[in-house]
């Protein structure tokens, strides 16, 4: 039913970038790079420098905005490719109009004008946004590619829009992105799974330098949807049982920036980060003592898939150390053996 879905996605963005009505960054230069037992690629990518500074205030992405770019039905002019049914939601997907990869889209459920179902970035998922996700994933596995979901959920998370949205992306550099192959590397366990009665499963953690928890996924032949949300209130509820007790500093106060987390979806595994911050500075090297630079951090850098407007930019991400960032947004993992 779905098999169409990766060749419309990649047909649409050819011809919309082609006629200027999205954009996409172009990577100059790439670069494979491992930190803390993780792969990473860094891109360097020079019109980001001309995109505007990162502001520092963290964004209200719980309420609606008069002017609501993702509302849909219509969108612009080669934006949307095409509408997904599922539990009774249309959800659209669009191209990313900034893309910083072919084939980078958004999946986006429609709301009513009345602005009365709107469900903001700060909202949990239901079972049919992960299923309708679920179905964009399966569908590039099944035609021998594989994509990866990843939603920004909360005000740390990186996301800039309130209309409730979801990004992929396929595997880029043709490798299940770092995160993705480790929990790959693993031994096969059994997935979770809890009857309506009980509680749900605590999820374990990657061994990487910062606290990421995961779930492998059933064969695709018996994945449900109600298993799939199991598994995601599974990491909701792990996630929660550690923030009650951390004692980690970076603690956010409590609220929805306390529940800020990236969600990641590939064909095999589903992942949780907890966040703390959203924004990571990056001292200046080479004679710019006491100078820094800002960078945001949402789900991509998550995956190991960095972009930077320079080399220069780049080269002082690296000196800071790749982990360090994203841990300097996320929790240390104490854990970790890689760090003793």
């Amino acid at each position: 039913m779905d098999a169409h879905i990766p060749d419309r996605v990649a047909s649409s963005f050819a011809e919309s970038d082609e006629a200027g009505y999205i954009h996409l960054y172009a990577t100059t230069s790439s670069e494979r790079v491992q930190d803390g037992g993780v792969v990473h690629f860094g891109h360097i990518v020079p019109p980001l420098a001309d995109k505007p500074a990162v502001p520092p205030k963290t964004p209200d992405l719980s309420k609606r905005r008069d002017k609501d770019p993702l509302e849909g039905p219509d969108y612009g002019r080669g934006e949307k490719v095409l509408d997904l049914e599922e539990g009774g939601v249309t959800y659209s997907i669009v191209h990313n109009l900034h893309a910083l990869m072919p084939e980078h889209a958004m999946l986006i459920p429609h709301f009513e004008t009345d602005g009365k179902s709107f469900r903001p970035q700060t909202s949990d998922l239901l079972e049919s946004d992960l299923w309708a996700a679920w179905r964009i994933v399966k569908a590039y596995a099944d035609s021998g590619r594989e994509a990866v979901i990843f939603f920004n959920g909360g005000p740390l998370a990186g996301a800039s829009q309130p209309h409730l949205h979801i990004q992929f992306c396929p595997f880029q550099h043709s490798c299940p992105p770092g995160p993705e192959q480790i929990a790959r590397s693993l031994p096969p366990t059994a997935p979770s799974s809890r009857s309506s009665t009980s509680s749900p499963t605590l999820a374990p953690r990657l061994p990487l330098p910062w606290v990421q928890f995961y779930h492998p996924l059933p064969s695709h032949s018996s994945l449900t949807s109600s298993t799939l949300y199991e598994l995601y209130q599974s990491l909701l509820h792990t996630r929660s049982t550690f923030l009650s007790t951390t004692t980690s500093p970076r603690l956010p106060p409590a609220g929805q920036k306390r529940e800020s987390y990236n969600l990641l979806l590939t064909s095999r595994h589903i992942h949780l980060v907890p966040r703390t911050d959203r924004l990571v500075n990056v001292p200046r090297t080479g004679g710019r003592d006491g100078q820094e630079f800002t960078i945001s951090l949402n789900g991509l850098l998550y995956l190991g898939l960095w972009y930077a407007a320079s080399e220069e930019d780049w080269k002082d991400v690296k000196r800071l150390g790749l982990s360090r960032v994203l841990m300097d947004a996320a929790y240390e993992n104490e854990e970790w053996e890689g760090g003793k």
